[in-house]
């Protein structure tokens, strides 16, 4: 099972003089057989950039290509952000042999020595920039930097198409999808398609198109002339027991005559082929794995080897470098060769020569035309160089090579090389540079039940407002994107329903408004003239009853589709011509608004069914970015900000408008960007508020006319939602759009505490990266909005409270929770 491969068939290359780098993640060939290895720095070289090298086959040579420190403009202002330390299996060539390459990053900025991605996603002084598209003409020598093609993140995979000079990448850590035209210079961002960028796009030439998996086994296809990206009714082949928490695509290339796909996957690594033409959605063939593993539920796939990467011969045979980490003895990588037809694969032995160290990993690969492999790799060991191996069925050039030691590291001045004790400073743990939240539980619930409803489709289920209906107990909830939608959600037994789809699509719809009459009222905005719309609650209590009474703590045999009753959904029609609605609140049975794009102000009677339009905008709203972002109902008044973060009350008896004396609390100088952005009640008239555009929360004492500014409770501005539990603790998300949102909580005791960002873990691994909803459940569970092309309907389950001195069994004093 561990033999080393055949002698006469491999041998080994060293490079030396490259003491900053450890590691070759990308290989390959150009149409002239010259082999391009990209040198990448990981953790342990901080401030390095990444280098391609070039290896002549015909003379047996090596030369310098490019370094990316001299390609790419550094700045002193820049030392602060992780460098460019890798090119990531991110390597093409065009039809005219130009090499296009992206970048990637984990070496550290000088002074770290570990990679904090995460931790400063939101810094602008530390943050990545993002992955540049470096190009090289090897008829010219000339190296010449694209610009960033992933914003704000990396690239660990990417695909080029020749028909339209374009690439494809999955970007790292926010997962979106981008292509990048080399003839434009143009970059656009299809979203986000995963939790997280293992996903090795591939381009087809067959079909022209893009195709990649989301990270739940999924195959997906994107279409280049109209942007659209798709999920076809396939799967990638997986244990029949396997979990889909995490099942991607690992590596995806073409077939050498361009008619088919070869791909491997993450987790369980199978293999599989995709024809692109069978069919309106293809074909998936599973080839198998690696190894003589039998499948069976019951024991670990102690002798399945890892398919680390794919290599497509030109002889129509796959290649593999392969290694065991299951078993507690690992077995380093070896060759595999694996016939698609017939399904014979063959074990060529370990990656090896002898007197010389075998790879732990190998991390690139590639093929010549005359079938000869090359694998690059890691260091073995800190005193080693650089290496990539070279085999060949046929036999391979056995060249003499010393047993290299470069012992005489030239420590670079640009190099932080840190001892262990300070790594173990700046590891992650559950208590120190954690920035994932570890209290409390997050569950996210897909918008419907996969498989047996269905789901509300991708870049269509932003949550824009949420309502819980006291009566029945259920959460409805309205999303936007594509179409807005209607959407029930049963907390008792965890059923998530898509009602129906109303307004148009491009609208918004972003208030819900329950006014006590038994019905749901809620609006659009944002593509021309909006509309409100009203659902029936007391119409559907039998209906949202029964459906709890399916639940009988067993499996339901089906989900019928929601009834005609149940989806009806009522248009009652537009606030004023041309005008949709921002914002809405009730109070005293009536309904009061803000209009969009207008700015203004109206009530709505819902017996009448007459609206009444208030203009302000011209002399209480003044600018767009002043434009509240909710409305306080209190004491017969409506309470919202204003002008330069003046906070306006309308009251509603003498239908006029006043300023209150009370400014919203903002940096110096910033009244005029501010604006109140979402507020919760938390007794005696009292509401805590946040701001947008500094990120402040305040304390409005409405009943005394007081505002306390409590400061920022993170380091993000615009806090995004927030929620007042019953054991007194508020909690709260703050974060730009372009951030990665966290989670705060606060007290009048403990002050502010940033909870890091909100990932579950339950059913699936998931990061919210942005909601605007908070929800106070019946239970005191939180539910939250996310707002993204792939949305959840979040759970938040707090950790109990308070946290008091406690006797264990042994009488001894801990902190452990009541």
């Amino acid at each position: 099972m561990d033999k080393i491969a055949d002698q006469e068939k491999i041998t080994i290359r060293y490079i030396r003089n490259k003491d900053h780098h450890d590691v070759m993640y990308a290989a390959a060939a150009s149409p002239d057989d010259k082999v391009y290895f990209a040198l990448c720095a990981e953790v342990g070289f901080a401030g390095s950039f990444a280098q391609l090298v070039c290896y002549d086959p015909a003379t047996d040579t090596l030369r310098d290509v490019a370094d990316l420190a001299r390609v790419i403009d550094y700045p002193p202002e820049d030392r602060l952000r992780h460098p460019h330390s890798k090119i990531h299996t991110a390597i093409c060539f065009s039809p005219e042999g130009k090499l296009i390459a992206a970048t990637h990053m984990t070496a550290p900025p000088v002074g770290e020595d570990s990679y904090h991605y995460w931790n400063v996603i939101n810094d602008p002084e530390r943050k990545f920039r993002g992955s540049h598209l470096i190009v090289h003409d090897p008829r010219t020598g000339s190296t010449e930097d694209f610009g960033i093609a992933v914003p704000g993140g990396g690239a660990r995979w990417m695909t080029y198409n020749p028909e339209r000079d374009e690439v494809y990448i999955t970007g790292f850590l926010r997962c979106h999808f981008y292509s990048a035209s080399l003839k434009t210079g143009e970059v656009k961002d299809h979203g986000r398609i995963a939790e997280h960028d293992f996903l090795g796009p591939c381009y087809c030439p067959a079909d022209g198109r893009v195709y990649t998996s989301d990270s739940q086994g999924n195959f997906l296809r994107f279409t280049p002339e109209t942007g659209k990206m798709e999920q076809l009714p396939l799967g990638i082949p997986d244990d029949f027991w396997a979990s889909h928490n995490g099942r991607g695509i690992f590596n995806l290339l073409p077939s050498r005559d361009g008619k088919k796909l070869y791909g491997t996957t993450w987790m369980t690594h199978h293999i599989f082929e995709y024809d692109p033409l069978k069919g309106n959605s293809g074909a998936m063939r599973d080839l198998g794995t690696l190894g003589c593993e039998e499948a069976a539920p019951d024991h670990y796939a102690d002798k399945r080897f890892f398919p680390r990467m794919l290599i497509i011969g030109h002889d129509g045979n796959l290649y593999f470098a392969a290694y065991n980490a299951v078993s507690p003895r690992r077995i380093p990588p070896h060759i595999f060769k694996l016939n698609p037809e017939t399904l014979e694969q063959q074990d060529l032995g370990r990656i090896q020569v002898n007197g010389f160290a075998h790879l732990n990993v190998v991390a690139s690969g590639c093929c010549t035309s005359d079938g000869t492999l090359f694998f690059g790799g890691e260091r073995t060991g800190a005193a080693e160089a650089l290496s990539f191996f070279i085999y060949n069925g046929k036999g391979v050039n056995k060249r003499p090579e010393e047993n290299f030691k470069d012992l005489d590291l030239k420590h670079n001045p640009t190099v932080s090389l840190l001892p262990e004790r300070t790594r173990k400073y700046h590891t992650v743990t559950l208590r120190d540079n954690q920035v994932f939240n570890t209290t409390g539980t997050i569950i996210v619930q897909e918008q419907g039940m996969s498989g047996t409803t269905p789901l509300i489709p991708r870049q269509a289920g932003r949550i824009g407002a949420l309502a819980q209906d006291p009566q029945s107990g259920v959460i409805l909830g309205v999303t936007y994107g594509k179409v807005p939608r209607l959407f029930v959600y049963y907390p008792d037994i965890r059923f998530f329903q898509p009602l129906n789809a109303f307004g148009k699509a491009g609208e918004e719809s972003r208030s819900l408004v329950l006014p006590d009459n038994g019905k749901l009222y809620f609006g659009t905005s944002g593509s021309g003239e909006g509309a409100l719309y009203e659902y029936d609650l007391t119409e559907n209590q039998a209906a949202f009853n029964e459906q709890k009474r399916t639940d009988r703590g067993e499996f339901a045999k089906y989900y019928p589709m929601p009834s005609d009753r149940l989806k009806t959904i009522r248009k009652i029609g537009a606030p004023a011509v041309g005008e949709g609605i921002l914002r809405m609140t009730a109070l005293n049975g009536k309904l009061y608004g803000i209009t969009a794009p207008g700015g203004d102000f109206f009530s709505f009677d819902p017996q009448t069914e007459r609206f009444k339009l208030f203009p302000m905008f011209k002399q209480w709203i003044i600018q767009k970015q002043n434009l509240p972002g909710i409305l306080i109902p209190f004491d017969d008044k409506i309470y919202f900000s204003g002008h330069h973060g003046h906070i306006i009350v309308f009251d509603t008896l003498a239908e006029a408008f006043s300023e209150t004396g009370m400014k919203v609390p903002c940096g110096a100088g910033r009244e005029y960007l501010t604006h109140m952005n979402c507020a919760t009640p938390c007794g005696n008239g009292d509401f805590y508020c946040g701001t947008n555009a500094d990120g402040i929360l305040f304390r409005l004492d409405l009943a005394n006319g007081k505002v306390v500014s409590l400061g920022r409770p993170v380091s993000e501005n615009n806090i995004r939602a927030l929620a007042y539990n019953r054991d007194h603790v508020l909690w709260g998300i703050s974060g730009l759009d372009s951030d990665v949102c966290h989670l705060f909580r606060y007290t009048p005791e403990e002050g502010f505490t940033d909870e890091g960002i909100m990932r579950a873990r339950m059913p699936k691994t998931w990061i919210i990266h942005r909601a605007d909803v908070m929800l106070i459940g019946l239970d005191g569970e939180i539910f939250i909005g996310e707002n993204d092309d792939i949305s959840h309907l979040a759970v938040f389950l707090p950790p109990v409270r308070p946290w008091e001195k406690q006797q264990n069994f042994q009488g001894e004093k801990t902190n452990e929770r009541i």
